[in-house]
């Protein structure tokens, strides 16, 4: 218990200390160069509740649109966190199965078959506390990603394979067969990326890229916009 408590601190300062100063650092940028540069109005109220990084569940909007992603992440950390602390986070394949069917059946129960859009899971109002709680609406990819870092450890057996099906029949529940060929294309490109067949691709430009990638994803949206439309002007 005292290793699996002081391996979940660690996991947990080590996701802290990659996701917070950058989001802070970011949105003190984009705020400051909105109010001083852009002339936009300052709301505190939204810039102290968006600090948090919990503002969707909160039922603020994000200052920035690309801020919805983030608490996907959160969701997926959090759930991850009191799997851990129960000591079930072993039974990986139990566990992908039930949020798998969760998913599926809040897909069928709120939206109907292969109707949630890309509009629905940036739009903090259509996503309601279970999606918000559990990312029932990103569970497939999620599943996927454990399921083929497993086998890559464990090798493949007939219930990875048939869990990873699973995941593309509930993708397509959520968003059709669009949502199938868009998870199908990202599972393959992260297979061929965790066997180590994409290792090619490494090297000192690329590893940039990647370093720079989160603080680019906080800024790229408002700012660009922003200066698009100034520079228009």
């Amino acid at each position: 218990l005292t290793k699996t408590l002081y391996h979940s601190e660690t996991g947990a300062f080590l996701r802290f200390s990659r996701l917070y100063p950058v989001y802070w650092t970011s949105l003190i940028l984009a705020t400051s160069l909105s109010v001083i540069v852009f002339g936009e109005r300052f709301w505190f109220g939204g810039v102290a509740t968006n600090a948090t990084m919990f503002q969707q569940f909160l039922g603020y909007p994000n200052l920035d649109h690309v801020y919805w992603s983030l608490s996907v992440e959160l969701a997926f950390y959090l759930n991850a966190a009191w799997l851990f602390a129960v000591g079930v986070h072993r039974k990986m394949h139990r566990i992908v199965l039930v949020w798998l069917a969760l998913s599926a059946v809040w897909a069928v129960a709120t939206h109907g078959i292969g109707s949630v859009t890309a509009t629905d899971v940036v739009d903090v109002d259509s996503r309601d506390w279970p999606s918000l709680l559990f990312a029932l609406d990103y569970a497939p990819y999620f599943g996927i990603g454990m399921l083929l870092y497993h086998a890559k450890r464990h090798g493949w057996t007939a219930s990875t394979a048939a869990l990873v099906a699973m995941a593309a029949g509930v993708e397509f529940l959520l968003a059709s067969w669009e949502g199938v060929a868009v998870i199908t294309l990202i599972g393959l490109l992260f297979g061929l990326a965790v066997t180590g067949y994409l290792g090619f691709l490494v090297g000192r430009i690329t590893l940039w890229l990647g370093s720079i990638s989160y603080s680019l994803y906080l800024v790229h949206r408002n700012l660009g916009y922003e200066s698009l439309e100034w520079l228009h002007a």
